[in-house]
């Protein structure tokens, strides 16, 4: 099956985490991954990309709460400002915007 794949993790850039690392303190980075298929779509077609992008930002969503069942912020805090669901709809969306103008070439 043809699929793209939505990753999301509360920090966008690990290098922040080293910048705030602590002697002595560890840091976990987690991300959660969702396949998104597309196979069935007709990506040419306005239809097709607009269900495409829909099922990104579905994905995006349970992506991040995935991050948020495993590792609740009020046990495990968030380092760093990003957004997950920005930063997993974003990618996602990135990786979408690729299949879709290759299937309209």
């Amino acid at each position: 099956m043809t699929t793209i794949t939505v990753t999301a993790a509360p920090i966008g850039n690990l290098r922040e985490i080293q910048r705030l690392t602590v002697t002595g303190n560890k840091f976990l980075a987690v991300s959660a991954s969702i396949p998104v298929p597309y196979g069935d779509l007709n990506l040419a077609q306005a239809t097709g990309a607009n269900e495409l992008d829909r099922r990104v930002k579905v994905a995006a969503r349970m992506a991040c709460d995935q991050i948020v069942t495993a590792y609740p912020p009020h046990i495990y805090p968030v380092i760093g400002t990003d957004d997950c669901l920005k930063v997993a709809t974003d990618n996602g969306l990135a990786e979408a915007g690729s299949v879709i103008a290759a299937a309209k070439r």
